[in-house]
């Protein structure tokens, strides 16, 4: 029952919200995307462990993103 509840509650949030949601899920994808081609250069280059290290702030980066992208709607949409 709470999860149709929660369903329900993000159907109908505000466009506003909508765009900032999308707007955090893309830029999460982004930052996973530069992970990846930073995981998959540090084998070739020099450097590699600092490009591993870049490699995980960008993915934990993306988490950060992702989180601030479904509490930051909620809080546009309350306020709304």
């Amino acid at each position: 029952m709470k999860i149709r509840k929660t369903v329900l509650r993000i159907l109908q949030m505000s466009p506003r919200a909508w765009r900032f949601q999308i707007r955090f899920l893309q830029l999460s994808c982004l930052l996973l995307l530069c992970a990846v081609i930073l995981l998959i250069s540090c084998q070739e280059k020099a450097g590699g462990y600092a490009l591993y290290i870049q490699a995980g702030a960008f993915q934990e980066y993306a988490q950060l993103a992702l989180l601030l992208g479904g509490i930051i709607p909620l809080c546009l949409d309350d306020l709304s």
